[in-house]
């Protein structure tokens, strides 16, 4: 049932037809935040005849604009681009990002509604109030698709687990929990990644992950994610 028409609504957008048009994706980068900072990036893709080569990007947070980035670039027609935005400081959770690009090539967009502004809400990270975590993992019948590891501020690997067995049905592993001390007053992320894509409870056994840190506090958990 493949659509005989490579550019009807089905398959993708039309395609390029104004000289100065660019496109901007969702939102696909951080937004969590331990202490209040966050680095926002943005994808952009030139869908213009011409060659893309300036671009106005504004970043705001609750309204209030943070920066205003002048990018400039060479891209062609269907090019893309992931741009880093100057850092937001001093965020609280739940702030409300949001982003938009004006001024493809210095004049006004040709089509503005395949760049509409990007959000997001800010989200905090858990204080842990022991330096020590445990990670407990039950994995679904596929064990093999499940890694995960906890990083410290500099992106070293401090803790990690996984890949795990497979069972033969449907069902849970309950595998052997994991823990270790983190440096005190700093930043990790903790990160289980699927290798098919549909996390560790979709059907094949309820699967979940917990972390916990010394005192008992759950600073992580859960079991229904993508990749």
């Amino acid at each position: 049932g493949q659509d005989p028409n490579p550019y009807s609504a089905v398959n993708c957008l039309p395609p390029a037809s104004s000289n100065n048009d660019a496109r901007t994706f969702d939102y696909a980068g951080e937004t969590l935040t331990c202490e209040g900072d966050l680095v926002p990036e943005i994808m952009i893709q030139n869908y213009g005849i011409s060659n893309l080569t300036s671009l106005i990007i504004e970043v705001a947070v609750n309204g209030t604009v943070a920066s205003t980035t002048p990018w400039t670039g060479n891209l062609t027609t269907y090019a893309t681009d992931n741009i880093t935005l100057p850092a937001l400081t001093g965020l609280a959770s739940n702030d409300a990002i949001t982003i938009n690009t004006t001024m493809p090539n210095g004049v006004v967009d040709a089509d503005p509604s395949n760049n509409p502004t990007v959000s997001f809400n800010v989200t905090m990270a858990t204080q842990n109030t022991n330096a020590y975590v445990t990670v407990q993992i039950v994995t679904d019948a596929y064990g093999s698709e499940t890694t995960w590891d906890i990083k410290d501020a500099n992106g070293a690997v401090v803790l990690s687990g996984g890949p795990y067995n497979d069972l033969t049905a449907s069902g849970t592993t309950t595998q052997t929990p994991t823990s270790g001390t983190l440096a005190t007053q700093s930043c990790h992320t903790f990160t289980i990644y699927d290798s098919y894509g549909d996390g560790i409870d979709a059907g094949y056994g309820a699967g979940s992950f917990t972390v916990t840190d010394g005192n008992g506090t759950i600073l992580a958990s859960g079991g229904q994610f993508s990749d």
